[in-house]
């Protein structure tokens, strides 16, 4: 890790010097890619089926992967090579992508088992390599600029959410399926470009040489404010669902096309992105042992409001809300999850955040899709409400630090070794 000054250099220098500058503007092309590919295939299969219950399957075929593989990929990335992961993952994503692509110019009508196939290619492009690209922050930046970095870790996700629905919706409006999945091809293997260039380097083995998943499983499950962030993390995957498998259903209600479902997509994205100019701000006064409930706590009202809208502007001011809870929420449990995780076991650990955040897709959209179709769209998003607020209860600062004050382990190599602590 580079020499470590005084202070932070802040995060214009971060943007702008290597290793961290090229990862982060190649991760931006790349989460824009995935989001566009989530946002054209939603659209598709919508059109084809006209079921929400169909476009949750699209989902969970997306995000499935990370519930499967995700432990396996977080033992791989303590052990090395995680360039390679990473490189191999984002052109796996981009098969996914441009296949359907092809497909989508060589025939009339996509069957719709074709678009499930291709958001499993991505979702298994997503699995690998996953891990290793939150892991590796830490190593990438001084130990003071930690924080910095998590937060700026998090713009490209919060990019893609505002501009990534907008911009597939319009390429699909305009040119159609197949140059929006390209564009989406494209992002993804700008990032593999991008890592391919730079020094990454891997992390520190632990003292007992012990990689194993089960090891990984002990630290999480003996450490309690580890795990806690964790449930956090999940709550916040499954309030951000209903931005992505529940918009064509809210979109149809108000009467709108696949246009409205792309700014709906869009203006959550924007209310992450303010929630992400006032962070610094609030970590400030609140720290992020009060920002992670309260941001949880922000999403489950804005789903509650997005329950009771009958406009369009309603429907819009919940889903920016709901961003604005998001960037509170998952930038300060990330944060903290770094801060709990010594460098050996931290690629288990991310793997859990992944299968937390991303893996719970295919469980919150299978929840959205079916009370969605067989109850109501507000069955729906109260559902997922509750789900959140139960997460900013177990979030709540004084069982954060009340964790912390107990004696933790500290390695996965001492939670295997005193089972019964």
């Amino acid at each position: 890790m580079p020499d470590s000054p005084a202070t932070s250099r802040g995060w214009g220098p971060l943007l702008f010097s290597a290793p961290f500058g090229p990862y982060f503007w190649g991760k931006i092309l790349w989460t824009v890619g995935i989001w566009v590919h989530s946002v054209v295939v939603a659209i598709l299969a919508f059109e084809i089926t006209e079921s929400a219950l169909f476009v949750g399957a699209v989902t969970a075929a997306q995000f499935l992967p990370q519930l499967l593989f995700t432990p396996i990929a977080g033992a791989t990335a303590d052990r090395g090579n995680v360039k390679r992961q990473i490189v191999a993952g984002r052109i796996l994503s981009a098969v996914g992508s441009v296949g359907l692509a092809v497909g989508v110019f060589l025939v009339d009508e996509v069957h719709p088992a074709a678009i499930l196939l291709s958001s499993l290619c991505v979702g298994l492009g997503l699995v690998t390599g996953g891990p290793a690209i939150q892991s590796i922050v830490p190593s990438l930046v001084r130990p003071e600029e930690l924080a910095d970095a998590v937060a700026l870790n998090s713009m490209p996700l919060l990019v893609a959410r505002a501009a990534a629905p907008a911009i597939g919706a319009i390429i699909y409006s305009t040119l159609g399926v197949g140059p929006a999945l390209l564009v989406a091809g494209a992002g993804s293997l700008s990032f593999a470009a991008a890592m391919w260039l730079i020094k990454v380097p891997d992390p520190t083995p632990s003292a007992d040489g012990d990689s194993s998943i089960r090891a990984g499983w002990q630290f999480v499950r003996r450490n309690r404010v580890v795990a806690t962030l964790l449930l956090g993390v999940t709550a916040v995957g499954f309030g951000a669902d209903p931005s992505m498998t529940l918009t064509p259903s809210i979109a149809d209600d108000l009467g709108g096309g696949a246009a409205l479902v792309g700014w709906l997509g869009s203006v959550f994205g924007v209310g992450s992105a303010l929630g992400f100019a006032f962070l610094r701000l609030l970590r400030s006064r609140l720290h992020d042992h009060g920002l992670a409930p309260l941001g949880l706590a922000t999403m489950a009202a804005s789903l509650v409001l997005l329950a009771v809208s009958s406009t369009t502007w309603l429907a819009m001011a919940g889903f920016a809300l709901g961003g604005v809870g998001m960037t509170l929420s998952l930038t300060s449990l990330t944060t903290l999850l770094h801060e709990a995780c010594p460098d050996h076991v931290r690629g288990r650990v991310m793997a859990y955040w992944l299968m937390g955040f991303i893996g719970s897709r295919p469980l919150a959209g299978a929840l959205d899709g079916l009370l969605a179709d067989y109850v109501s769209v507000e069955a729906a998003l109260s559902a997922i409400a509750a789900i959140t607020a139960v997460g900013a209860v177990l979030c709540r600062p004084s069982r954060i630090r009340a964790g912390a004050a107990v004696g933790q382990p500290a390695t996965a190599a001492e939670a295997a070794a005193n089972p019964a602590r």
